[in-house]
């Protein structure tokens, strides 16, 4: 069979994928474009709804009398304009297509109807669908009718109308009350918004308290699927907090006299939801809470190499040397050079605390930290490392508990040059008159700089809450701290996970762990920090086994040792890290494999031996088990439209599915063996296979590859992409999709990279000590599709069927 008969549409579909994905248009072209938003849309047409013009008809030119023209386009803006704040926020538009006839094409790229609302979220309808109802995520939208210089049909007819919710209500002169979600406590309706606010005269503040069930159905640290947001200020713009399964809220007091809450559920998984009660209290009645005492640490903490020097401003070199004893950094080879890529803090003689997204795509193998260091050029030789932990809502798109843990290899030990830093146990740090420092080998100037070989420290205001929520939204949580914003002052790349410290009585305080902010140095924009005060549990919990002082050293465990002495190792990657969705190099993954059925490519799987691929077995209809045949696997498959010398095509002797196949699950044990023809060359190396013991821990980032559609109704990839996906606890993607999900089972997501149709069977990887593991096959997603947000792609845990694989194909397991 000749490769270059297998055209995939991608030129001629290029543009509605990237459409999907982006959910915005370039309305006077008609073009794609990635940067546009509400305001660069010029509409043809504006219709406002209100109390007094509800609802409208929009139709395409000519209906009911003539077909639509061919070659045009439409837009339409559409928003709800009403006086009461909480109908404004709860009431949405409904569009009833009640005649509704357009041409009918493949991903409706001829002649179609987009919807765009502000979710970001793009609908594409062609073809018939009269009685079709659509429920809008917000007051405004567009509609782009467009067409080809083709077929013309007869058009369409929609009625566009607001929907009123009937939950939402505003409490103004109650002393007391009580709101729930809808039907509690039986389950709550899809599709649904309510809005709540309750007001207090001056004052007055309010305590609310929920009850015991807490059943609001999302498994995501964001809470995308349905949630409870709630403001203690009583505007989403000034603070905002999302709240679902798991994330019970016990007792809550307002900032003011006002306090906000919506209530927002999606289409499916429909929980009990919740109930609340308020009341008004004095101001002077609420108590400030203090932290939670950490196990008391081991160490003396917080000592600094000098006494009443005078501070230093501006970012200036630390003087003298190893000042802060405390402070770290996470190194790793770079073109054969220690390359210091971000800081931490000792804070125990085996652990050091530093940033999430600073480790989360480095392996465990690679990374060292720099004890005692503050020159780059003459510093002590970086120590290993054990492993990794990140705290385990970690959620990487809006660094929401943006913290984890290093483990050393070995305790430190501890010099002049070398002590742990205190952990905060009581409520200080917090407000403006209060300064800290913050010290890292970080870029000394955003754009053009480069990073500094000696140790810098700055000394920083703190920022108060509802200051840094001004700046950035609602996406600074309670768990954030803000400090400096001063024009060229700030942290910057190569600072993230390092410390921000504050000297309280003598001894130096963890008080932050850098995590983000709008570049660097900017003025007016303070840096955004993760608040180690509100981990203290986490933390404590953690590091309960760091000895004291004086311990010997632990015993080194050796590595996993690979079932095969060839397998795993990629080759070559111009790619530093793999980022969402991105085109591999050419035999990157010398396992991949392309299965291709009546010229067709219907999924991927891995060479796991020179005779073996493993892949799904629900890509497969139960005949081909029969008529091997019929199906063809390609290895070295790059770009589907070319033909490669790299590529070679390999005819099947036999397929394999697993004996428990669909039981008790329809998707359980979904797995595949291909036996080939002839044995694979030494140039196609397999992917090893995991322990039987492998455990892959929520958070942890895997790699996935495969030739699928790159959105829910684009085309499919003409080359192989890749894209890094985090694990999903077991208990999240049990929620998620119950009835579904069995524990042969892997969930993984991220936002803007999944794989699709097309994909199935593609491998889920690890890299561990520089070969590739794989950890599953890519089997199902959401009955919505893929690449929908939050709901996570599953795939068949290879770990949980060793025996199998073992005992068709003879490989040996560990």
């Amino acid at each position: 069979m000749d490769s270059n008969s297998f055209v995939y549409y991608f030129s001629t579909f290029l543009f509605l994928s990237k459409f999907l994905i982006i959910g915005a248009w370039n309305a006077s072209q008609g073009q794609t474009k990635q940067n546009l938003t509400f305001k660069s849309i010029v509409p043809d047409y504006k219709i406002t709804l209100d109390y007094d013009h509800p609802r409208e008809y929009i139709s395409s030119p000519g209906f009911p009398h003539e077909d639509y023209p061919s070659d045009i386009q439409i837009i339409y803006e559409i928003e709800m304009k009403l006086p009461d704040e909480i109908k404004q926020m709860s009431n949405r538009i409904l569009l009833t297509f009640e005649m509704f006839a357009l041409e009918e094409s493949d991903f409706c790229t001829n002649d179609g109807l987009e919807i765009f609302d502000s979710s970001g979220q793009v609908r594409v309808h062609c073809g018939t669908q009269v009685g079709r109802t659509i429920l809008t995520e917000s007051s405004k939208l567009y509609i782009r009718f467009f067409t080809n210089d083709d077929i013309a049909s007869r058009g369409y007819s929609i009625l566009v109308e607001m929907y009123n919710t009937q939950c939402s209500k505003l409490f103004k002169g109650d002393n007391t009350g009580t709101f729930s979600s809808p039907n509690f406590p039986g389950r709550y309706y899809a599709d649904d918004l309510c809005v709540w606010k309750i007001e207090a005269p001056e004052g007055k503040v309010i305590r609310v308290k929920f009850d015991e069930v807490f059943d609001i159905r999302a498994y995501e640290p964001l809470c995308v699927q349905d949630y409870l947001a709630v403001s203690l200020t009583g505007d989403f713009n000034t603070h905002i907090k999302r709240y679902c399964h798991g994330m019970r809220p016990l007792t809550m007091v307002s900032s003011g006299n006002s306090m906000l809450f919506m209530f927002r559920t999606d289409c499916c998984f429909e929980g009990k939801g919740f109930s609340a009660s308020f009341a008004l209290i004095d101001e002077d009645e609420v108590t400030p809470t203090p932290p939670p005492d950490p196990k008391p640490q081991i160490c003396t903490c917080g000592e600094e190499n000098v006494q009443e020097l005078e501070r230093i401003m501006g970012g200036k070199v630390v003087e003298p040397p190893n000042r802060y004893p405390w402070v770290v950094a996470l190194v790793k080879k770079k073109k054969g050079i220690d390359d210091y890529y971000c800081g931490g803090a000792l804070i125990s003689t085996l652990y050091v605390i530093t940033a999430a997204h600073c480790i989360e795509k480095e392996e465990e193998s690679g990374t060292r930290i720099a004890l005692g260091a503050h020159d780059t050029d003459s510093s002590p030789e970086p120590v290993p490392i054990s492993h990794f932990i990140f705290h385990p809502k970690y959620y990487n798109r809006t660094y929401l508990n943006d913290i984890a843990l290093v483990k050393l290899r070995d305790p430190a030990t501890l010099s002049d040059k070398v002590r742990v830093i205190c952990l905060p146990t009581f409520p200080k740090f917090t407000s403006p008159d209060d300064m800290a420092v913050v010290a890292g080998w970080g870029w000394e100037r955003f754009q053009g700089g480069k990073s500094s070989k000696q140790l810098q420290e700055l000394e920083v205001p703190i920022v108060s809450h509802p200051t840094c929520v001004q700046k950035y939204g609602g996406v600074i949580q309670e768990t954030n701290l803000c400090a400096g914003g001063l024009k060229g002052k700030d942290s910057c790349s190569g600072d993230s996970g390092g410390p921000l410290f504050g000297k309280y009585d003598g001894k130096w305080y963890s008080v932050g762990v850098v995590s983000w902010g709008m570049s660097c140095g900017q003025k007016g924009y303070p840096g955004i920090y993760t608040r180690v005060s509100e981990y203290l549990d986490w933390i404590a919990d953690e590091i309960k086994d760091s000895p004291p002082c004086d311990d010997d050293k632990e015993e080194i465990q050796p590595p996993v040792q690979p079932n095969l002495d060839n397998c795993g190792i990629p080759n070559d990657s111009d790619e530093e890290r793999i980022a969402g969705g991105i085109e591999a190099e050419p035999l990157e993954f010398p396992w991949m494999a392309m299965i291709v059925y009546n010229r067709t490519v219907v999924g991927s799987g891995a060479l796991i031996s020179p005779y073996y691929v493993l892949t799904v077995a629900s890509i497969f209809d139960n005949w081909m088990e029969w008529y091997p045949e019929i199906l063809d696997v390609f290895l070295g498959k790059h770009k589907i439209s070319a033909s490669e010398p790299t590529s070679k095509k390999f005819d099947v002797q036999n397929v394999y599915h697993h004996k428990s196949y669909g039981n008790p699950t329809p998707y359980n044990n979904d797995l595949a063996l291909l036996k080939l023809l002839q044995p694979a060359g030494d140039q196609y190396r397999p992917i090893c296979l995991p322990r039987s013991d492998a455990w892959y821990s929520p958070s942890m980032t895997l790699t996935t590859a495969g030739w699928g559609r790159t959105s829910n109704r684009g085309p499919g990839s003409n080359v192989l992409l890749k894209a890094n996906l985090d694990v999903w606890s077991e208990e999240a993607c049990e929620g998620r999709y119950p009835g579904w999900f069995t524990e042969k089972m892997i969930c993984a997501y991220k936002d803007g990279a999944d794989t699709c149709e097309g994909d199935n069977g593609a491998p889920l990887m690890r890299m561990y000590y520089g070969r590739y593991y794989i950890a599953g096959v890519s089997s199902w997603a959401s009955k919505d599709g893929c690449a929908i947000v939050g709901a996570p792609r599953v795939f068949s845990a290879i770990h949980q069927n060793l025996q199998w694989i073992s005992s068709m194909t003879g490989l040996d397991i560990a």
